[in-house]
């Protein structure tokens, strides 16, 4: 092979540089934000592009120069490049090439003109090495300047093909069957864990040949410890590095000599995988050869000078140890949680001795008992009315609440708290208003002899300040101090110095981060030092969007927070200001074109008002997608749409007499035939029915219809998904009606009217319920109720509207009022139709114009939020925003934080652990997410594995390694959630783990043990006693249960008046959930399969019993303090069932999520749950780690290496596995 020269940074030397231009101004360059930052023009017929572009990590960045999307040269300079482009672009000029002084290997770069353009033909690829996003990283952490985000994703990997032997305990294994939890042998015969397998795809692969003869194969982007001259003692390096100059490096081996390279050689394209391992990243692959692994942010410290001090910043101990095990030892490296960074700035500055954080909770308990009214001072119930009044235990809960939000956004002037009372309502009037807030003591108001005992606002902001002083209070000696004192009290306290100070400060898992910890992360970096944050992150136009502003149109990215904007208010017109610009990302589009020229690009999910899709010809017919909530979607033909002249919608008629609620139309067809077609091609290919809803009025047997939607019924939104549609925004939905199979109930929002917003909604309401939450309700002439409230402000109204349809489980329906037309619906983006009609601008106020074309397209977008109108024109099309004020940092932190640090914006966006299928569901909330892309652009990732399946099915396929994945721990508001799972994992022979309700299984089994042990004989504790006792006790238990449902069976003979229908008192006594649990629990300690709690190696007497059952079911310390490889070890032996929270950072083959426990799920915010926008952005947060769990492993099926399809599974019954029917039931009956 031959030896590449080694590299010098590209230096272009113009040996004759002449242009002959002909006369005109200089082209307009635009420039496009983003990764990779570019620059675009037009000059005559063509499009020139400079590109900025990192071709090695440790050579400078170089302009590459494309004309009409070719390649024509790269320049080491943007001047050069763009005079170069220019040049080349303008008819009829004499351009000289550029010579740019590289070796060989590099390429020689030279522009010429259109027709000839010289490019070498030896280049390299580097996307075959680090990717794109990865090499941005490196670039800029080795010689960029200031701050960066870097936005990961979940599962964000060097390799080595899968044939490669790694030397494990048990002699050598081939790489390719490695499995997390595997243990492998180190660089000094030490015993190490496989923390992570990464499958890489196809890639190059080279045979490393040494001169003692051993030899091993590897890709180019593989890592090695290496000795050199320069490195007598090792270094890491990439071997795409040591390719340059192989006789120069030696490799170590297991022997602990060091051999030299004799050869590297191509052996072609195979299958390869990156496994991680702790410690020092070294472990012994082929003929004894050492070699290495490392993630991206441990290589990035490569690239930092060896003499800079680095400060690592882990979100939880658990990430510390990980990141404290891969940290390289030739780089001075602090890695510190966030917590024990402002922890040791209270050992500075606090002087009294501080017993620790064992009783830190219990401080914040005093802060707030000390903060508001006692028990006995408040005269309050301790409970909730029936009313709905609040108890002092609701009082005190809240006030806790507040007080850790207030101190975690440092919120401590009176504007500030009650802004995040009015975000998280707390302590709000029905309005969501915290200045109206009044709770009424015992002597309330209709006490007309006494003074009503109240609170309001100013006691509430009284309370809260109060606690914010207490907290700052120093403890005393050998008091206790809790989390918020580590990081509320230092961040409060500016002039405080931290212990040090560092050169680069690295912050892990930024996205939750609150105010205050943030605050501590910029006082850690030297003067002139770097940060560099890296997490995840997730409505948009285009950024060459033309906003019209007062004093005239201005490019969407060119705006900057506290600029003017037009808005329509009110029916007119209106100046207000950008409140919020969200970072530039790359976006799926629609690009709609109205009959007046007019376009505008839209991410999919981008809001804008229409009218319902209409018939451009009467010939033509519509195919659309219906849904009824009780039998779910049906797909159907039409000839009827929306009558323009009418201003109406015949939809209507059709959901009318089906009792259906909402429509979406999939296709216009020119003729009946071919709508026929297309209804049959939807419903073979998503397996949904034609059949109508109503069947019985066309002589077909309702029941037997009603079974069919019962199957397939719910296969309609996979239509939804496909077709980019929201199941919130259909094309028209049916207003409130109430019939005898189905109610519907909808809140209408009409924004903009002359007199402001409208928010209202009437029928057969459950008026005590919304006068019990201070709805005002007044009757109907006709008969029901109705509610109505106006707002002068939109975003008042739509924040009131949205509390509103929750309560009342409501859909919502935002329409713009436009002339006294109220036809304008709310609908997305990706649900635009040719002939639909949309808001454009038209002097001082707004007119409809119809949409004459649409196209799909990936542009460059940007979010603005502006003022409270909500909207705002965009290449003169009205277009709405969602403002977003102040959130706190869990959701705002990445945002904020390249706006104070003014940082570089770096997508770290490609996953190499999920499926494919688990990508696309990411991505619909993370538009980056991506998988790993051959040369061609397909993925590489499995396929994986991802459907709906029942609560049974999954309790069939559980297997040790999976995983069960909720987002709470409670099933109809009743808590247990969890354990009640994990008694269901014990009697299918599986052990469970459960993570988030730790108390909650130790607490069943240790009730269940006190009572066996009433059974045992004194001073007698052994395993075989233990089962005696457990039999006796299931046995007498399940016969005092059956003579109990034999006695409710007989009162309920009596209090009906009728005999019981089954042929004993005592029938199917085996299917009640009280029965069913004492099988359940010996199953914990006994069962079949030998894997009960008594059964497992170790356990021999009751005091073992209770140790393995604390070991089931950890506490957050305990999970804080355990080793990456010590849990991955545990999760692979057992069924987790954890709560989304406990689970972030984890990975497993089969992933199940209690979809219906989620208020985010696959279609969108749940929109029976009361959301407001922070928290809607925590449930997407949430879904996004629940479904990003699941991994995947390509196999070789030509080696008889089976690929592993990561599955990840949807369950919306979970109450159907863990609620049976109970002697309660019964007794509710005859109530």
């Amino acid at each position: 092979m031959p030896r590449p020269s080694r590299r010098r940074p590209i230096r272009t030397k113009s040996r004759s540089r002449r242009y002959e231009r002909n006369a005109g101004p200089a082209a307009t360059w635009t420039r496009n934000f983003g990764f990779p930052t570019s620059w675009t023009t037009r000059i005559g017929d063509d499009d020139l592009s400079i590109t900025l572009e990192a071709t090695h990590p440790m050579q400078p960045v170089v302009a590459r120069v494309e004309i009409n999307g070719k390649l024509a040269g790269r320049y080491d300079s943007l001047r050069e490049a763009k005079e170069a482009a220019e040049a080349a672009a303008v008819p009829g000029e004499v351009v000289q090439a550029y010579e740019v002084e590289a070796p060989a290997t590099m390429g020689a770069a030279l522009l010429a003109g259109r027709s000839d353009v010289l490019v070498s033909q030896e280049t390299i690829d580097y996307d075959a090495k680090w990717s794109p996003y990865q090499r941005a990283v490196f670039d800029f952490v080795r010689k960029g300047k200031g701050n960066a985000i870097v936005e990961a994703v979940a599962g964000s990997g060097k390799a080595q093909p899968d044939s490669a032997m790694v030397l494990t305990a048990n002699g050598n294994a081939r790489i390719g069957d490695a499995r997390v939890g595997d243990t492998v042998i180190g660089r000094n015969g030490e015993r190490k864990t496989v923390s992570g397998v990464f499958p890489q795809g196809i890639k190059p692969v080279f045979r490393l040949t040494l001169a003692n003869g051993a030899a091993t194969e590897c890709t180019d982007d593989h890592l090695w410890l290496v000795a050199s001259d320069d490195a007598p003692d090792g270094k890491v390096r990439r071997f795409a590095d040591v390719m340059q100059n192989p006789s120069a490096y030696r490799v170590p081996m297991v022997s602990g000599e060091w051999s030299e390279i004799r050869s590297i050689e191509s052996v072609g394209d195979k299958e390869c995988r990156c496994i991680s391992v702790g410690g020092d990243g070294l472990y012994v692959t082929d003929d004894g050869i050492v070699t290495h692994n490392t993630t991206t942010l441990m290589q990035a410290l490569e690239y930092i000078p060896r003499d800079a001090s680095v400060l690592i910043l882990a979100f939880n101990d658990s990430i510390r140890l990980e990141l404290q095990s891969r940290a390289p030892r030739n780089r001075h490296v602090t890695i510190k949680t966030l917590t024990g960074w402002g922890y040791s700035f209270l050992r500075r500055h606090w002087k009294t001795s501080l017993a620790g954080k064992s009783e830190g909770n219990r401080r914040d308990d005093i802060v707030v008992e000390e903060s508001i009214p006692s028990f006995r001072e408040s005269g309050l119930p301790f409970q909730d009315d029936d009313n709905g009044n609040m108890g002092y235990d609701t009082l005190k809960r809240s006030a806790s609440t507040l007080i850790g939000l207030c101190m975690s956004y440092m919120a401590v002037s009176d504007a500030s708290i009650t802004e995040v009372q009015r975000d998280f309502d707390l302590f709000v009037d029905d309005n969501g208003d915290p200045e109206g807030f009044v709770l009424y003591g015992p002597k309330g108001p209709d006490h007309s002899e006494a003074k009503p005992a109240k609170w309001t606002h100013r006691d509430v902001l009284s309370w809260v300040k109060t606690a914010i002083s207490l907290q700052l209070k120093e403890p005393k000696e050998g008091g206790s101090i809790s989390l918020r004192d580590m990081v509320f009290v230092p961040a409060m306290h500016p002039g405080w110095k931290a212990p040090e100070l560092y050169d680069f400060v690295f912050v892990d898992e930024t996205q939750d981060c609150d105010v205050a910890q943030l605050s501590l992360v910029m006082r850690a970096v030297k003067p002139r030092g770097r940060i560099i944050v890296i997490g995840d992150r997730n409505q948009c136009v285009a950024v060459d969007t033309m906003v019209t502003t007062p004093t005239g149109e201005v490019r969407a990215d060119a705006l900057s927070i506290g600029d003017p904007l037009t808005v329509y208010l009110n029916g007119k017109n209106a100046e207000q200001t950008v409140q919020t610009l969200s970072p530039v990302r790359e976006a799926e589009c629609v690009r709609v074109r109205t009959a007046s020229g007019r376009s505008l690009t839209m991410s999919l999910e981008h809001r804008i008002w229409s009218t319902p899709p209409t018939l451009r010809d009467p010939d033509h017919m519509l195919v659309y997608l219906m849904y009824r909530s009780d039998l779910g979607f049906r797909v159907g033909v039409t000839n009827r749409g929306y009558h323009q002249k009418k201003n109406c919608n015949t939809f209507g008629n059709r959901l009318n007499a089906e009792s259906a609620s909402r429509l979406w139309v999939l296709d216009e067809a020119n003729s009946r035939e071919e709508a026929l077609q297309r209804e049959t091609e939807y419903s073979l290919a998503y397996g949904v029915p034609t059949l109508v809803f109503n069947a019985e009025e066309r002589g077909i047997n309702q029941a037997r219809v009603n079974a069919i939607f019962a199957k397939f019924g719910d296969r309609g939104r996979a239509i939804l998904k496909d077709k980019g549609y929201d199941f919130d925004y259909p094309h028209w939905m049916k207003r409130t009606a109430s019939t005898a199979n189905v109610s519907r109930q909808v809140v209408t929002l009409i924004s903009q009217g002359p007199k402001g917003s409208t928010v209202s909604v009437e029928g057969a309401l459950d008026a005590d319920l919304l006068m019990a939450h201070g709805h005002s309700v007044t009757p109907r002439k006709q008969s029901g109720w109705r509610v109505r409230k106006s707002f002068a402000r939109n975003c008042d109204a739509e924040q009131y509207a949205d509390r509103l349809s929750s309560l009342m489980g409501a859909a919502l329906v935002s329409m713009l009022h436009v002339h006294g037309r109220e036809g304008l619906q709310l609908t997305n983006a990706a649900s635009l139709l040719v002939g639909m009609e949309i808001a454009v601008k038209d002097g001082d106020s707004v007119r409809v114009e119809a949409i004459e074309s649409i196209e799909r397209c990936r542009a460059n977008v940007i979010d603005i939020g502006a003022g409270t109108a909500n909207n705002f024109y965009g290449n003169g099309i009205l277009s709405h925003n969602s403002i977003y004020r102040f959130r706190g940092a869990d959701t705002d932190a990445m945002p904020r934080l390249e706006r104070e640090l003014n940082a570089t914006r770096l997508p770290l966006s490609v996953s190499y652990r999920v499926t494919q299928c688990a990508a696309d569901e990411a991505r619909k909330v993370v538009g980056e997410f991506d998988v790993p892309r051959n040369a061609n652009g397909e993925p590489m990732a499995t396929p994986g594995i991802c459907n709906e399946i029942s609560a049974r099915k999954m309790a069939a396929l559980w297997d040790a390694g999976d995983v069960v994945i909720t987002r709470s721990t409670k099933i109809k508001g009743e808590p247990g959630l969890l354990s009640k799972i994990a008694l269901k994992v014990f009697v299918t022979g599986k052990i469970p783990y459960v993570m988030g309700d730790p108390d909650a299984l130790p607490k069943v089994l240790r009730g269940a043990i006190k009572q066996i042990t009433k059974y045992m004989k004194l001073g007698v504790d052994t395993i075989e006693a233990f089962q005696t006792a457990t039999d006796e006790w299931v046995s007498r238990g399940q016969e005092q249960f059956r003579l109990e449902l034999v006695a409710t069976r007989e009162r309920q003979e009596k209090v009906l008046k009728r005999q019981y229908r089954g042929h004993r008192l005592d029938d199917g006594v085996e299917d009640f959930e009280e029965w069913k649990r004492f099988d359940e629990i010996r199953s914990c300690f006994f069962n079949s399969d030998g894997t009960g709690i008594a059964q497992q190696e170790g356990v021999t007497d009751l005091g073992s019993i209770e140790r393995r059952i604390n070991q089931l079911s950890p506490t957050d310390d305990e999970l804080e303090q355990m080793t990456p490889e010590r849990f991955k070890r545990i999760v692979a032996q057992c069924v987790t069932i954890s709560t989304t929270h406990k689970i972030k950072g984890a990975e497993f083959p089969r992933v199940f999520v209690l979809e219906s426990t989620f208020g985010y799920n696959r279609n969108g915010l749940v929109p029976r749950r009361k959301q407001k926008p922070k928290a809607a952005i925590e449930e997407k947060n949430l879904w996004y780690v629940a479904i990003t769990r699941v991994k995947g492993e390509r196999g070789n099926v030509e080696r008889g290496i089976m690929p592993r399809e990561g599955e990840l599974y949807y369950v919306n019954d979970i109450e159907s596995l863990v609620r049976d029917k109970t002697v309660k039931d019964l007794n509710e009956v005859m109530k």
